[in-house]
């Protein structure tokens, strides 16, 4: 049994991953040197209040998405894989904006909040009919205790964190190549064949995975930027990050992934 039965769940799988590193070695190497870049960033010392922590825990989550990204191309799902990679630069953002010092922990608290509460609007008129009264008295209780609070938009984080033209650029780009159920982003199970209108196969979509490893690499040294730069850094790790953005557009020309 091989792929076309069991998918990418199925004894084929080692397979594909040895056929993607086969293919792309530089790629993978390159990220292999990215992930032990942010592996060693994310020692760097952090004051101890609650920007700091802040800081700490948002980064700890890019690493844990880029590094999740690339065992997705890996194996063979780049589409999949740039998907997380979108949401690598959702936590950029945040990152970015707690180390430009232009939002506090407090707020994404409160934005925290506010999200939930917009949840529980939607929820509140189906909680009444299908909850019990205390369950939907205690949702309606949540609502009212924070009336006050506001949520903060990605592009609000974006613009805060100095990273517009990333969020412009990029992000839309795997919001529309990845995220959203677009045709660009299918278009990989249609298969054109002679003398035929074509069909749909379920196959791996390996050619996008110069798009995935780049976009992933990208995403993770933003994020080692501005990790660094709200935490106390040292020569070697400047260098370094330095250094992987060098290789970065050495690769980025080598492949082109977004001319297509």
């Amino acid at each position: 049994m091989g792929f076309d039965t069991e998918g990418f769940l199925g004894s084929d799988a080692q397979r594909l991953v040895d056929e993607q590193l086969a293919a792309y070695p530089d790629l993978f190497a390159f990220a292999q040197q990215c992930s032990a870049t942010a592996m060693k960033t994310v020692l760097l010392p952090l004051s101890a209040d609650n920007r700091g922590v802040s800081a700490g825990i948002m980064f700890a989550r890019c690493i844990a998405q880029f590094q999740g990204a690339i065992i997705l191309a890996e194996h063979g799902l780049p589409i999949e894989s740039m998907l997380l990679t979108r949401a690598l630069y959702e936590t950029n953002f945040v990152l970015g904006a707690l180390a430009n010092k232009k939002v506090t922990p407090e707020e994404l608290v409160d934005g925290d909040f506010g999200n939930r509460k917009k949840m529980g609007n939607v929820l509140l008129p189906i909680s009444k009919k299908e909850s019990s009264p205390e369950q939907h008295a205690k949702l309606a209780a949540f609502i009212a205790e924070n009336a006050e609070t506001k949520s903060l938009s990605l592009e609000e984080m974006a613009r805060r964190a100095g990273m517009q033209l990333v969020y412009d650029g990029i992000y839309r780009h795997l919001s529309h190549f990845a995220a959203h159920p677009s045709v660009t982003a299918a278009s990989g199970y249609f298969v054109e064949l002679p003398g035929s209108r074509g069909h749909v196969a379920f196959q791996p979509l390996t050619s996008d995975t110069p798009k995935a490893i780049i976009a992933a690499c990208s995403g993770i040294m933003i994020a080692c930027s501005a990790f660094e730069k709200a935490a106390k850094t040292n020569l070697e790790i400047n260098t370094e990050i330095k250094t992987r953005l060098d290789r970065e557009e050495v690769l980025y020309q080598k492949y082109r992934p977004w001319n297509d």
